[in-house]
């Protein structure tokens, strides 16, 4: 969790176990929420016990002459929703980066060190002084929502040009919201905030990548299973298995083996790849979600009070 300046006063324990616990239950809420146990009291009560743990702590933050968070800085409406498109960005695309390295190894067969050296990125820092963060933000999520996209043409077989060309322009278009989601967040923050302000981005930082990997895992599931579920001639128990993951399917597929292991193998393929298309898809929604939010920026960047 994020912290105040140094030397404000007292840790708030209870505050930092409170926000903890609260984040826990609500992201492992959102894990469950597109498998089969969605509506049982295992997922319904840790996510509404988390809820209601991050409710608890907001109004003890607002009671606290010592607050861990200053929520006091949201009231300015380009903190929050700086704040709000960091979230946003990592959402849509921390628990993206999990899934396409499963599909360059599983489905492509490439070598981890290969799988690394497709992604690239860049970052400039002139963007944001001459078009200001309204525009640069988002311009950022436009073209990030454009190169996820883009990789929808990610099949069966490789396509490195198109791989390539995807993951540059994702880069340059995440970098390019990141910073100027943080310069316009830091610059709406009051000096003596300074460090807090920072902390909240690191925090917004890390809660967008959390919950992102648990939602954009489910919605890569919900897809997937499906189409592993009943293979003609794979028995219903090796079926259920290989709806786990992809790695798994091959694993049942290499220990039935003959005819019924090859269907299996390529239905999880092809389940995968369909699943990796539908949660491209999510993952641009949630992009261009954030290009709106990032509308309500202002226009030029100035320092805060």
């Amino acid at each position: 969790m994020c912290i105040r300046d140094s030397g404000s006063g007292p840790w708030d324990v209870l505050g930092a176990l409170m926000a903890t616990f609260g984040l826990f239950g609500v992201v492992y809420g959102v894990k469950h929420v597109a498998g089969e146990d969605a509506l049982s009291l295992g997922t319904v009560v840790p996510a509404g016990v988390g809820a209601a743990l991050l409710v608890l702590f907001a109004r003890r933050q607002r009671r606290r002459a010592q607050p861990l968070v200053d929520l006091t800085m949201f009231a300015r409406p380009a903190f929050g929703t700086s704040v709000g498109c960091i979230v946003l960005a990592m959402l849509a695309l921390v628990g993206l980066e999990l899934i396409a390295a499963q599909y360059l190894q599983l489905v492509l067969g490439l070598t981890p060190l290969e799988t690394g050296l497709r992604p690239v990125s860049y970052t400039h820092r002139q963007v944001l002084q001459r078009f200001g963060p309204r525009a640069m933000v988002a311009a950022g999520f436009v073209l990030t929502a454009m190169a996820v996209l883009s990789l929808t043409v990610m099949g069966r077989e490789d396509r490195p040009g198109i791989l390539v060309a995807g993951f540059i322009l994702l880069g340059f278009g995440l970098e390019t919201t990141l910073f100027g989601a943080y310069e316009s967040m830091l610059s709406e923050a009051p000096a003596e905030s300074a460090g807090g302000a920072a902390a909240i981005g690191e925090t917004s930082y890390q809660l967008g990548a959390g919950i992102g990997i648990a939602l954009l895992g489910s919605v890569m599931n919900a897809a997937y299973a499906p189409g592993v579920g009943a293979v003609p001639g794979v028995p219903s128990a090796a079926g259920v298995a290989a709806r786990h993951s992809l790695g798994e399917a091959y694993e049942v597929a290499d220990r039935l083996g003959g005819p019924a292991g090859a269907a299996l193998r390529v239905a999880a393929r092809d389940s995968f790849v369909h699943g990796l298309h539908v949660t491209l898809g999510v993952s641009a929604g949630l992009l261009l979600l954030g290009a709106v939010a990032a509308l309500r920026l202002p226009r030029g960047l100035d320092a805060g009070d």
